[in-house]
């Protein structure tokens, strides 16, 4: 694989990267993905049927005036929300790189950004729908107004490393984790949706064999804890990076229907069995916590009146992204290590695909 300098200097495109499809559509045409499988065979990304989608059968919240405050059950399934613990850290920063996030939509506290996908540095404003979508997950306000996010109010910073809807360069990603690393001061968490292939050992102990893996340690070493959706191509996680990277946290997607454990919810949108695994989230050892993914209530672009429901394991890993925050507000000088304990030991095992799996749960107590 071609790799780029140290100094992570955009320029010409090589090795590129799969991003979830946006939450604003469905699958994606014939034609169109007939051109990303052209791609598939020059750059070996994931196919694009693999990608986050919306559930065709969610009806989308389309009211004439902003909709009242809720809790998604998606948030009650891991504690999240209004009761959660507010330590001397708070409000916690998320980095979130994906497509940018939607400053305009008043639900979010978005605090700064940078684009890494052209090279207007400046213009890091979502115009596609996904980066706003994880944004609500993590933490959309309480404010009487919306939905009501894992982590409410949390400081957002919007790193948009995708130039179009599905692909992003190694440039853009890299740029992304480095501006992270040198703005480390003032963030605690970083949410990765986008993966590769990798066909190396799955343990990466090793820091120094791509540029990648060294920006990853070099967060890790910062303080900085990085969670990563597994992705959604229904296999073993091990062969992407970096889901199965050892110094990030890498989430699943399980189903749930009614925001509590038991697996006795009925379907309300979308295929599974409640407190399943997702039919297309990866899995494996290489897969650290699962969290909802199916059918996720969260915001959308432009105005708080509309809500979508997409599905995907970067959904699932916005959870989990709005939980470690939450721990690293209420315990400042945890390790990213510490906090990847914390959250393991925190949710509930839940049997699923035969085998029980952990899954992610806002710590309680300060």
């Amino acid at each position: 694989m071609t790799t780029v300098k140290a100094s992570f200097a955009r320029g010409s495109r090589n090795s590129d990267w799969l991003m979830p499809r946006s939450s604003r559509h469905g699958r994606v045409s014939i034609m169109k993905c007939v051109a990303l499988l052209s791609v598939v065979a020059v750059w070996g990304i994931v196919s694009c049927t693999t990608e986050d989608r919306q559930a065709s059968s969610t009806p989308a919240t389309n009211a004439a005036e902003p909709v009242n405050e809720f809790v998604p059950t998606n948030v009650s399934r891991v504690h999240g929300g209004p009761e959660i613990p507010k330590g001397p850290g708070w409000p916690p920063s998320i980095a979130i790189l994906d497509t940018g996030i939607d400053a305009t939509n008043s639900d979010l506290n978005v605090v700064d950004g940078f684009n890494c996908a052209t090279d207007d540095t400046e213009d890091w404003q979502d115009s596609n729908g996904h980066g706003t979508s994880l944004a609500g997950v993590v933490g959309a306000k309480q404010d009487g107004k919306g939905i009501i996010g894992v982590a409410p109010g949390a400081e957002l910073y919007a790193i948009r490393i995708f130039a179009d809807e599905t692909l992003a360069s190694e440039e853009s990603v890299l740029c992304g984790l480095r501006w992270v690393y040198q703005n480390s001061s003032h963030i605690d968490v970083v949410l990765t949706a986008f993966n590769r292939p990798d066909e190396t050992a799955a343990d990466e102990a090793n820091c120094t064999s791509d540029d990648l893996r060294q920006m990853i340690c070099h967060l890790h070493e910062s303080g900085i804890t990085v969670v990563s959706a597994a992705g959604n191509q229904k296999t073993d996680a091990s062969v992407f990076v970096p889901a199965k990277l050892s110094r990030v946290i890498s989430v699943g997607a399980i189903v749930d229907f009614d925001g509590i454990g038991g697996g006795l919810g009925s379907p309300t949108c979308g295929p599974g069995m409640d407190d399943d695994i997702a039919d297309f989230s990866n899995r494996g050892p290489s897969v650290d916590i699962y969290a909802p993914g199916v059918c996720i209530q969260t915001t959308r672009l432009k105005s708080l009146r509309n809500s979508v429901a997409p599905s995907g394991t970067s959904l699932a890993a916005a959870h989990a992204a709005g939980a470690a925050a939450i721990y690293m507000a209420c315990h400042v000088h945890a390790t990213p290590d510490e906090v990847k304990d914390a959250l393991l030991d925190s949710g509930e095992m839940v049997l699923a695909d035969g085998m029980s799996v952990p899954t992610i749960a806002v710590v309680s107590e300060c």
